[in-house]
């Protein structure tokens, strides 16, 4: 959000720092799809979903929009429709946000290169294979 402002003191476009927004925070709703699919629609719960400790114990993570690919679509959708300024804005807040994960994030710490799609899938999406944290063993695990 704070970049957004940033990003309206310098361009003066308020659609434009939406796209920042937009940019930063679409990303996130891959979260919530990884989520439903790991743990079942039915276990969904918004207290889970916070709960880092039940990501970590998942054996896949998908995160698709958490992914350089994903801005190639984008690209050529706002260059098709002349938003070339609105795509510039929602790159910047998009990569922010994956390099903010990159190389901030201590929860859940990724290897290099785990944000393209294409490594993922490489690794067929396994977690361990993406992120620095290892699986929990412990005896309250629940058997997957």
């Amino acid at each position: 959000m704070a970049l957004s402002a940033i990003y309206y003191g310098f361009s003066g476009s308020m659609i434009d720092s939406l796209g920042c927004l937009i940019g930063g925070v679409f990303i996130d709703t891959d979260h919530i799809f990884d989520f439903m699919i790991i743990h079942k629609f039915k276990e969904y719960s918004i207290k889970r979903f916070m709960n880092p400790q039940d990501w970590k114990r998942t054996p896949k993570i998908y995160l698709v929009f958490h992914s350089y690919e994903c801005l190639i679509p984008c690209w050529i959708l706002f260059y098709l429709t002349g938003w070339t300024s609105f795509g510039l804005a929602f790159t910047i807040g998009f990569l922010t946000h994956l390099w903010m994960d990159q190389f901030l994030n201590r929860d859940f710490p990724i290897y290099p290169f785990s944000h393209f799609i294409l490594v993922k899938a490489y690794h067929k999406f396994q977690f361990d294979k993406l992120f620095q944290v290892h699986l929990f063993k412990d005896n309250n695990q629940n058997k997957r």
